[in-house]
């Protein structure tokens, strides 16, 4: 078995502030909260409860706000909040000294917000390409002046495409950008049917380019390996993601979240053997699989 971790996995930058901000805060020994786990890895936040670090959801933060406790610090996380969320954290922040907001809010995340600030009226349509119920994607609709529709991928805009949303489009200016952590080659197929239709669209390529770089070397590194693992949370989009765009390269294509998933089987043979992780995805983990996937791999050499 020879084994390859592609370069661009673990943490990306926005993750990494995020996680060594609240690290840092949680130090101080103020009463530190998160809306919203920090990032999608169990492992983490658990990491982080043990650190005093809190998260709560919005009706937490409801309570909270009520009557904040001295010496408080609420993390907005990479995904970012809508803009309305984000208004009433600050009125909070100036009514009262003792409490503080902390905004990790991904840069890439928050020139989508400006992007749809600025560009949105009553005269446009956007069309966002996400994950509805994704908090990022939530965030970035509360940024849109007019109408707007969220559609999962290429296989939905068509459908959409050959009903109401084909007039809806043509009746206004198209503003289309998508999520962050958006597979790379479905949003380029999306863009080329909108492009066939409307030559007024214009687009943002807001896909990250850490994200983009990560599924390329994915998908380059599946189509030359027997196996491959994915490793992240089920929870967390991009790692999902890796995932789909592996299991097309390579059919032997697990997703685990940590070792003590790794299939039996996979230690047992003889293969080139890939390992990916999501941005997510602590480093300390991904060692753990490459140390595991190492060893059986030394092992074949003797």
């Amino acid at each position: 078995m020879s084994v390859t971790l592609a370069k661009h996995s673990g943490f990306c930058f926005g993750v990494k502030r995020a996680t060594e901000t609240a690290e840092a805060l949680a130090d101080t020994g103020g009463k530190i909260y998160t809306l919203g786990h920090l990032i999608h890895n169990k492992k983490y936040t658990e990491y982080l409860e043990k650190k005093g670090v809190r998260s709560i959801d919005e009706g937490g933060l409801s309570r909270l706000l009520s009557s904040p406790p001295a010496n408080a610090t609420v993390i907005i996380r990479a995904h970012g909040i809508s803009r309305g969320l984000m208004n009433t954290l600050r009125e909070a922040e100036k009514s009262d000294g003792t409490f503080h907001v902390c905004d990790c809010t991904c840069p890439f995340v928050s020139k989508i917000h400006k992007i749809m600030d600025e560009n949105t009226s009553d005269d446009t349509f956007a069309v966002i390409f996400g994950d509805a119920s994704h908090p990022e994607v939530k965030g970035i609709v509360s940024y849109i002046h007019g109408d707007y529709a969220v559609i999962s991928g290429s296989a939905e805009l068509e459908t959409s495409l050959s009903g109401d949303l084909r007039d809806k489009l043509a009746e206004k200016r198209i503003i289309v950008a998508s999520q962050t952590t958006l597979n790379h080659f479905d949003y380029e197929k999306s863009k080329k049917n909108i492009q066939k239709l409307y030559t007024n669209a214009l687009f943002f390529d807001t896909i990250c380019c850490v994200t983009e770089e990560r599924q390329l070397e994915t998908e380059e590194l599946a189509q030359n390996c027997d196996v491959m693992l994915i490793v992240g949370d089920g929870e967390s989009a991009n790692s999902r993601k890796l995932y789909e765009i592996a299991k097309q390269n390579c059919k032997s294509t697990f997703f685990i979240e940590s070792a003590a998933e790794i299939p039996d089987n996979i230690k047992k043979m003889h293969c080139k053997a890939g390992i990916s992780a999501g941005a997510s995805t602590p480093g300390y983990i991904i060692e753990e699989v490459q140390t595991i996937m190492s060893e059986h791999e030394n092992f074949a050499e003797l």
